[in-house]
């Protein structure tokens, strides 16, 4: 009378820990595609934001094609930052309008393209952190003045 406990026992203690295996992979997994899914979104970001920002750091602004070039690029480029007055953000956007005021002054020009850099490895380390690499020197959001 005791085989059928014990292979009861057995086959119970089988299907609960495959149950809990089940739970713990399903969230595992969720949690995965979540991260690879932000993970892409960013890449994609960074890529968009030097894209733009070599265009808006080389373009003369010297005829009214570069301006309007200027203007569409540049209007795109800030949609994908953040405008609040307290991110560092909106000291690059302040580049963006002298660039545009002073086109011959390069002095903004190099400001501006060191400040997205350092966004831009910001979000980078950011990115490592959260999928779980830990190498790498953390850099502070805090721009150069």
């Amino acid at each position: 009378m005791e085989e059928p406990s014990f292979w009861a026992t057995v086959l119970g203690s089988a299907v609960l820990g495959g149950f809990v295996t089940a739970i713990y992979s399903k969230i595992n997994n969720d949690k995965n595609l979540s991260l690879k899914y932000v993970t892409e979104e960013r890449q994609k970001w960074r890529y968009k934001i030097k894209e733009q920002a070599a265009f808006i750091y080389a373009n003369p602004l010297e005829n009214e094609e570069d301006i309007r070039e200027f203007n569409l690029v540049s209007a795109e480029f800030r949609l994908n930052l953040n405008p609040l007055p307290s991110d560092p953000d909106h000291i690059i956007i302040h580049y963006v309008n002298l660039i545009r005021k002073y086109p011959k002054d390069e002095e903004w020009r190099n400001k501006f393209i060191v400040h997205v850099a350092y966004m831009l490895k910001h979000d980078w380390e950011r990115s490592k952190k959260e999928a779980g690499i830990r190498k790498g020197k953390h850099v502070e959001r805090e721009h150069p003045k």
